[in-house]
């Protein structure tokens, strides 16, 4: 049986304009996204974005909360939101006084079946489902016992010991008064990344996810955990390496360092984080010339002050892919034991964004257009390279594992300099 539609069949009447249920699904006075969409996220059943102003929306599938929307048919149920709803704990509110206030959410995060958001302010949220304390808090008996209630901090149950929180709700712990700029999430784990550089994580620890050793008595936290990049105190503290980006997927976690590098860790190989051998997806010009000459990184481009020096990685459950600083992509197995990079060619320009779902990969060229690819699997051969036809002026893209998404530079004329049909006399638009 398939889940059940939300969508314009459950569009309130207009005496439900204040009936809780619609309020929470952004369809009562809500209004529409203001200033764009900033960021998004797909993950394997729903959809999550956050726009200019800090409001979440979302959609899809919502059964054990994923999405955040307070409906029991939704949460407990087989009920889907088609149109994007907008979650009322985030955003700026206007409505009181004409003053402006509110969670401003400015990093947002899909899982399997959980959903991570950022604020402004530092603050990390999360929902949905608690698998092995991929939330990054306590959801029991003695959770529900204490709890005050509120919807925010509502505990609920689908099955057995499957416990989620239907509602956006504040990691804090170990996380309180540090500053969280970015978030990811996969099946079973989460990770966050501090303004100051350091990387916590928390859920599953099965595979090695959390960047802790296997075979340690920790094969699992509710409690985020500082993830060791080869120095025993935090970058706070003045150790360790300064991170600027993180990416998870089902089986790793991915990280790239403020100086080009990217370690992973998890995949079940010991030792925690190990860095990616970048150089392995390098072409020399020379065919073979000392790493000091010129690398011929992307079809013709060449890296010169910095060569394979990386701006962003992506995990995937079969590939990851890391960018390099003037537009090459590099793929490697996520389950290689030697991380070892290949140069991912047939795009025909400088790549600007890239993404990684469960077999397939995506990248945003510098002049807009998306190219997309399936990662070889057992039986099967690498593809190549396509562009998606059908969309232009393309700024970033996400890929999830059923669903893609790209986020599209849209220019418009300001309302007021655009003419109209009263204005054929009017001798400012004679020589237009």
């Amino acid at each position: 049986r398939g889940p059940r539609r939300a969508g314009r069949e459950t569009t309130p009447a207009d005496d439900d304009a204040n009936d809780d249920r619609y309020d929470r699904y952004g369809g009562s006075g809500n209004g529409e996204p203001c200033g764009g969409v900033s960021c998004a996220a797909a993950g394997k059943f729903h959809t999550v974005c956050a726009t200019a102003d800090g409001a979440v929306y979302v959609w899809g599938h919502g059964r054990g909360g994923r999405l955040g929307v307070n409906v029991k048919a939704v949460y407990a149920g087989d009920e889907a939101v088609l149109a994007p709803a907008r979650l009322a704990e985030f955003g700026v509110n206007t409505r009181f006084g004409g003053k402006s206030f509110g969670l401003r959410v400015v990093a947002v995060a899909a899982g399997k079946h959980h959903t991570l958001a950022a604020t402004e302010c530092g603050l990390a949220f999360s929902w949905g489902l608690s698998r092995d304390g991929c939330l990054g808090y306590l959801l029991g008996a003695e959770e529900e016992a204490s709890a005050v209630s509120s919807s925010t901090r509502a505990v609920s149950s689908i099955s057995g010991d499957e416990r989620f929180s239907p509602t956006p709700r504040r990691i804090a712990g170990t996380l309180k008064g540090i500053r969280i700029v970015a978030v990811s999430a996969a099946n079973r784990h989460s990770v966050v990344l501090t303004a100051a550089g350091d990387v916590y994580a928390f859920g599953s620890n099965a595979r090695g996810q959390l960047g802790v050793a296997l075979g340690s008595a920790l094969d699992h936290s509710h409690s985020p955990k500082r993830v060791d990049l080869t120095g025993a105190r935090s970058i706070a503290d003045g150790g360790g390496r300064r991170c600027v980006g993180v990416a998870c997927a089902k089986a790793h976690t991915v990280a790239l360092t403020a100086d080009g590098d990217a370690f992973q860790w998890g995949h079940g190989v010991p030792g925690g984080p190990r860095r990616v051998d970048v150089g392995s997806g390098l072409v020399h010009r020379d065919g073979g010339g000392s790493p000091g000459r010129g690398f011929v990184v992307h079809q013709g481009v060449t890296s010169r002050a910095t060569p394979g020096r990386l701006v962003a990685v992506a995990a995937g459950a079969t590939a990851s892919l890391a960018l390099t600083a003037d537009g090459a992509v590099l793929a490697w197995r996520s389950d290689d034991k030697a991380l070892r990079c290949s140069h991912v060619r047939g795009i025909p320009d400088q790549v600007v964004s890239v993404a990684a779902g469960k077999c397939r990969c995506a990248a945003v060229t510098a002049s807009g257009d998306v190219y997309s690819w399936d990662v070889a699997t057992e039986g099967s051969n690498e593809a190549a390279p396509f562009r998606v036809a059908g969309i232009k002026r393309v700024v970033s893209v996400c890929v999830g594992e059923k669903h893609s998404l790209a986020l599209q530079r849209i220019a418009r004329p300001p309302r007021e300099t655009i003419p109209t049909l009263d204005d054929e006399d009017d001798d400012r638009y004679d020589d237009r």
